[in-house]
């Protein structure tokens, strides 16, 4: 037997998704920021985040030659606060990964994140996300 519970009352709104009935969400939100396909085995996205902001990145790795599946990734990003960013290496660490890594994140002494392939036999897709607390 199913059972169906309301927590709060009223409507809620954000990022183009309505919730009638329900109290708005509590706790972290998440906004995405940036993505792309990285597949030709040369190019380096560099991504600059804001100063003291945190993010979360999720990617999946294909083998380049026959798009079959290879891995995934999930990692996160802290910026340094605004009075090191631009002189201090962003935090990043893993959440996930799977043994296949096709992709490298470097962060760069200048508060910036390179993300890039780890060779040309793998395709990477990646997205950002920004964490935005309540």
């Amino acid at each position: 037997m199913p059972i169906a519970m309301q927590y709060g009352s009223g409507d809620y709104t954000a990022n183009n998704i309505s919730v009638s009935g329900g109290a708005a969400p509590t706790g972290p939100q998440m906004a995405y920021v940036s993505g792309n396909t990285l597949a030709d085995g040369t190019t380096t996205d560099t991504f600059t985040p804001v100063a003291g902001c945190a993010y979360v990145l999720y990617s999946v790795e294909y083998a380049h030659s026959s798009k079959t599946f290879r891995g995934a990734h999930i990692r996160y990003i802290t910026a340094p606060q605004a009075d090191k960013f631009g002189s201090e290496a962003c935090n990043v660490g893993g959440i996930y990964g799977s043994s296949a890594s096709g992709i490298t994140i470097t962060a760069n002494n200048n508060s910036t994140v390179s993300i890039s392939q780890t060779s040309s036999t793998y395709d990477v897709k990646y997205v950002i996300y920004e964490v935005q607390f309540a």
